[in-house]
């Protein structure tokens, strides 16, 4: 018999202007389903050209959000990529990059959070 033990959970993480390398924001446990993905801008992001976030994984860097326009605040919109069930066997990180065309800013900071169920795999 299948698991009848679904649950839905938010994580969050917060990302600013100096995470053009990629960051860690949260890690999520194996075969989860993405309902969700979520960009909250605290503080606009201020390059002088286009200020882009991307939501996915050290693998697939824009996986759940590609090109999050992060230049001003409040909640950004986000193209919902790759949701659904995630065929993972093992728990998975989830990164967010930032991405500003001239590599000038000198501010932003932005909440990313993604609602997810458990245990529909099994």
């Amino acid at each position: 018999m299948a698991n009848q033990n679904k649950q839905v959970y938010y994580k969050s993480g917060i990302l600013k202007y100096n995470d053009a390398a990629g960051k860690v924001l949260f890690t999520l446990p194996p075969d989860v389903v993405i309902l969700d993905t979520k960009v909250y801008v605290d503080t606009a992001f201020d390059d002088t050209g286009t200020d882009l976030v991307d939501v996915g994984t050290a693998g697939d860097p824009d996986k759940f959000a590609n090109d999050v326009d992060v230049g001003a605040t409040g909640e950004a919109t986000v193209t919902r990529l790759a949701h659904g069930p995630q065929a993972n066997t093992r728990q998975f990180d989830v990164t967010g990059t930032f991405t500003g065309s001239n590599s000038d800013a000198a501010a932003g900071k932005a909440f990313i959070g993604m609602l997810y169920a458990t245990a529909f795999l099994h």
